[in-house]
């Protein structure tokens, strides 16, 4: 017969009287620990858990995309909406965008990209080629785009243009404002006069981004004041690929920019800069995220 271990009732109550209160113990124990997280590590993680299936939210991305050129020299266009789909912007801004063009295979990019991703679409020519070939900026949306506009800007070595356009989030109209300033500072002396007037002008919600070839502490960009506020990058690695950062995003009244990050890829030499925007409410309710 073989040996069989018995535990009694009296003895069986204590015992899990005992394992209940040591588990209950640590579960005690652990919670402040949650809470000792170093504070970007925390303020990291409430701004990702924002909910945003709600309208009130917007993800946006602004985009070199170099006519679909990535590092290995090769055109794919695939590549890059595949970094756009990964990234999921509602709204996308685009600079260097080909039409018809000889280099990216006589592809009308604009077209493509807007069948690809499902999306509404302006764009704006900066530079005809052969008087058929276009090269230029799109704004890309999952909302229908209206009042859209273009103002060209001045240029030396590449004609410039600024986009504008209207989507309507929940209640909200949002103003858009998309721009590729020039690579000379000249041009760009030239070119950001113009575009802070028409930023003065804009009323109620508004988001300004786009390639503006300088980084953040330019002098130029200095004057772009309240209540133009930048989505500011949760990291350092720059938005091109040898590390300076051109391309930014810009929330204007009415707009909270929460954070900013990039996508790491090889589909062009600047990479995806992506933003989490809130519209803000009056009388709203705090959003509290644990």
């Amino acid at each position: 017969m073989g040996w069989t271990p018995v535990v009694s009732r009296p003895f069986l109550v204590p015992l899990i009287l005992g394992v209940v209160l040591f588990y209950g113990t640590m579960v005690t124990i652990s919670i402040p620990r949650t809470e000792e997280r170093h504070s970007d590590e925390t303020e990291i993680q409430r701004t990702v858990m924002i909910p945003l299936g709600k309208e009130q939210y917007l993800r946006v991305m602004t985009f070199n995309i170099r006519h679909g050129k990535g590092l290995d020299g090769r055109v794919n266009l695939n590549r890059i909406i595949d970094d756009i789909r990964y990234g999921d912007p509602d709204i996308v801004a685009l600079q260097e965008v080909d039409r018809f063009h000889i280099r990216s295979r006589f592809t009308d990019q604009v077209n493509a990209l807007k069948k690809a991703l499902n999306m509404d679409v302006f764009f704006s020519p900066s530079i005809y080629y052969f008087g058929f070939a276009e090269y230029g900026n799109a704004i890309l949306s999952k909302y229908p785009l209206y009042n859209t506009s273009i103002e060209y800007l001045p240029g030396i070595k590449e004609d410039r243009s600024l986009l504008s356009a209207q989507v309507k989030v929940g209640d909200y109209e949002v103003t858009l404002l998309a721009t590729h300033l020039g690579v000379l500072e000249e041009e760009r002396a030239l070119q950001m006069p113009i575009i802070l007037d028409r930023l003065q002008q804009v009323e109620g919600p508004a988001i300004f981004l786009g390639d503006l070839n300088m980084d953040t502490s330019h002098e130029l960009l200095a004057l772009l004041t309240e209540p133009w506020t930048k989505a500011e990058l949760i990291h350092d690695t720059g938005t091109h690929y040898l590390g300076a950062e051109f391309d930014h995003i810009f929330a204007g009244s009415h707009i909270d920019a929460i954070q900013a990050w990039t996508i790491k890829t090889e589909s062009s030499d600047h990479l995806p800069v992506v933003a989490e925007l809130r519209i803000l409410v009056e009388d709203e309710e705090e959003l509290v995220l644990d």
